[in-house]
C-alpha cells in the first residue's frame, strides 16, 4: 500500500503559520504523535515546514524544518461559543 492510496478518501488540510500540527510519522528523533506549531511556511520549490516541536506545557523541545505536508496533521481550532 502506497501514500498515494492511504490519503486517497483524506482531505490534506495545508498548514498556517502558527498552526497546531501532529507528526504523522517519527522525523529526526521526534516520535510519530509529537505536538508542535509551524513556524515557517515555504511554498517554492516546493511546501514545506518548519515545526517548533513542545511539550504538553508548551516547552520547546525542538525544531525540525523542511517538512512536508503528508508528514503533518493539522489540529482543527477551537472555537468557543458563548
Amino acid at each position: 500500500m502506497n501514500l498515494r492510496s492511504l490519503s486517497a478518501g483524506k482531505k490534506m488540510t495545508k498548514a498556517k503559520r502558527y498552526d497546531i500540527v501532529l507528526l504523522l510519522e517519527a522525523i529526526n528523533g521526534f516520535r510519530k504523535g509529537e505536538k508542535g506549531a509551524a513556524v515557517e511556511v515555504y511554498t517554492t520549490p516546493y511546501e514545506a515546514y518548519d515545526i517548533e516541536i513542545v511539550t504538553d506545557e508548551g516547552t520547546t523541545k525542538g525544531l525540525v524544518e523542511a517538512i512536508r505536508p503528508e508528514q503533518i496533521e493539522v489540529v482543527p481550532a477551537i472555537q468557543y461559543v458563548s
